[in-house]
This record gives C-alpha cells, sequence and structure tokens, in this order.
C-alpha cells in the first residue's frame, strides 16, 4: 500500500512539473540539443523599477542610487544569472555552456521586465538564431526572489538582493532548460 503511495505521488509530482513547463514555455528548446555553446544577452530596455520606467527610479532614488544601480546592471547581475543558469543547467556534465559568447549559434535574450517591490525579478527569455530576430522559443514569467529560502526576507542593499533575485532567475532558467532539452 505504501509502495502504490509513493509512485502515485511520483506520478503526480511528474504531471505538475510537466504542467508548468507548459505554461512557461511556448516551443521547446530541442534545437539547442548539441549546440557547443549559447549566447546570453540581458535587455533592460522595458525594465520598470517598483512600476516606474527605469528613468523615473533614478530622479526619484537620486544620483548616488542611479551610478550604483547602473553598475550592478553591467557587472553583478549578469555575473550572477549566468552562474546560476550554468550551474543548474551543466549539473551533471558541460551540457551547454552559457555566457557572452557572440559568436555561438544561438542567443537566448532575457528581457528583464519588472523590478518589483521587495527588488525580485520578472523576465522572459527569447531563444533566436544568433543575428535573427525570429523567435524559436519563448519562456514567460521567469522569476527570481530576493528572498531567502523558507520565506524569510533577505537583508541588504536594493542591489545586493536584486542580485540575489538575478541569481534565483539564473537557476530557475537552468532547471527549467535542464529538463526541456532533449
Amino acid at each position: 500500500m505504501k509502495a502504490n503511495s509513493f509512485v502515485l505521488a511520483i506520478i503526480a509530482m511528474a504531471c505538475v512539473t510537466s504542467l508548468q513547463a507548459q505554461k512557461l514555455s511556448e516551443g521547446n528548446l530541442n534545437f539547442l540539443k548539441g549546440t557547443e555553446r549559447l549566447n546570453v544577452v540581458i535587455d533592460y530596455s522595458d525594465m520598470l523599477i517598483q512600476g516606474n520606467p527605469e528613468q523615473t527610479a533614478y530622479e526619484l532614488k537620486g544620483e548616488e542610487w542611479a551610478e550604483k544601480w547602473e553598475t550592478a546592471k553591467e557587472t553583478s547581475y549578469p555575473k550572477e544569472f549566468i552562474a546560476h543558469l550554468n550551474k543548474n543547467l551543466n549539473i551533471r556534465k558541460a551540457v551547454l555552456p552559457c555566457g557572452d559568447y557572440p559568436e555561438a549559434e544561438y542567443q537566448a535574450t532575457v528581457r528583464v521586465l519588472t523590478v518589483g517591490r521587495i527588488w525580485g525579478i520578472e523576465c522572459e527569455v527569447i531563444f533566436t538564431k544568433t543575428g535573427e530576430s525570429l523567435p524559436l522559443a519563448v519562456v514567460k514569467n521567469l522569476k527570481g526572489d530576493s528572498r531567502r529560502w523558507g520565506g524569510i526576507g533577505g537583508g541588504g542593499s536594493n542591489t545586493y538582493l536584486t542580485g540575489t533575485a538575478f541569481a534565483f532567475a539564473g537557476q530557475n532558467l537552468g532547471v527549467f532548460m535542464a529538463k526541456s532539452i532533449r
């Protein structure tokens, strides 16, 4: 009896995971199988910071904040995202190195859409052939939370918390891609 319950629980978890993957992605990622590298580009052009366009957030928070934010955008956020993407995508062996590879056949454009009130992020990822605009697959509603596990709020500056959110978003994409590339 216990064995049957265990098997049913595993089947239920697999179904839920499959449904979540279907909701998250339009298209499949099978075209990435056997690819040597993936170019990852972070696009902030449509980003809202706590409901405000980036320039408005800069005006509200001041020049010092804007300078720290710009520095983190260019250095810390992509580094955190890509490190956790690679770690979770390539957990068993180097399956698909991701990063700054402009010569790669395929590109993943991570469009950062929102930075929320607790500094978590929401993105969409558009996979294309490098240099082309026709999407091969789109991952929607990719999120990264600024909080730590267990619901305990993270401490630190807003740039640090947003960096943590980028790390979680990279982790979530890596896990999703590892399951999706067959």
